[in-house]
């Protein structure tokens, strides 16, 4: 690709997502000019995909419209009218330790409420002990819902679904409450929206599991010098390289 070039409508085939699962799917860029990236800490993009749908809650109105910018700690999902999350395919993966306080901004396109939810235990509700994590205060028109979620210390550790609602109203009424992770959109305003991300929830006192499966192979000879380096671990979020 030249440089400014937008690669648009790439094939990459057809694929069997058979169970109701997280996928990964990578997208990076390399040999920038042709030459060895220089940082290629900005390289890869990782889209986290979750095909199992909890719930359908898009009974009156349009629930794909009044949600917009979405901040949860590091996480952040800018978007701007017309985008659309509610068949819940499209995820966002972020870390968050185990018992932490993360802080949240959520923009509503109209004045209402934002509500939280997570799956700690993946049973494919939010019905559990702990799985409502609260509702954000009355949000006037253009302006952030902003507020704090705690995940709980006895939390299960991995990748759980993260549940938004945000519903529209005009006067302080039709407030989401814990049991409203599912309510059909009729029962709490007219309108409303919905997204759903994947966060994984870690203990940080727990060292992560070593890493194995490296390419190029431990003891490896004749390798060329612009190689990729390549290894697996599920856990760790950094690593630290040592050539000698």
């Amino acid at each position: 690709m030249a440089q400014s070039e937008i690669a648009e409508n790439i094939n990459i085939g057809t694929f069997d997502f058979l169970d109701e699962n997280y996928y990964d799917i990578e997208v990076w860029t390399e040999n920038p000019n042709g030459n060895t990236d220089g940082n290629p800490e900005n390289d890869k993009f990782v889209s986290f995909h979750c095909l199992n749908l909890y719930c359908n809650n898009n009974i009156i109105g349009d629930e794909t419209y009044y949600l917009r910018n979405v901040l949860i700690g590091n996480m952040f999902n800018y978007h701007t009218d017309g985008y659309d999350v509610a068949d819940y395919s499209t995820h966002i993966n972020s870390e968050f330790a185990l018992g932490t306080n993360i802080n949240y901004s959520i923009y509503g396109k109209y004045s209402g409420y934002a509500a939280f939810w997570i799956d700690y235990n993946d049973d494919n509700d939010y019905d559990d002990e702990n799985e409502y994590l609260g509702t954000s205060d009355f949000t006037e028109d253009l302006t952030s819902a902003t507020g704090t979620l705690t995940f709980v210390e006895d939390a299960p550790e991995g990748k759980h679904k993260l549940r938004i609602r945000y519903i529209y109203t005009t006067e302080r009424v039709n407030v989401p409450g814990e049991n409203d992770a599912c309510t059909p959109i009729s029962g709490l305003g007219y309108y409303g929206d919905a997204h759903e991300y994947a966060v994984t929830i870690f203990n940080p006192s727990v060292a992560p599991d070593c890493a194995f499966d490296p390419s190029p192979a431990n003891t490896a000879t004749n390798v060329i010098l612009n190689t990729t380096l390549e290894w697996q671990n599920a856990t760790a979020t950094n690593y630290d390289i040592y050539f000698g």
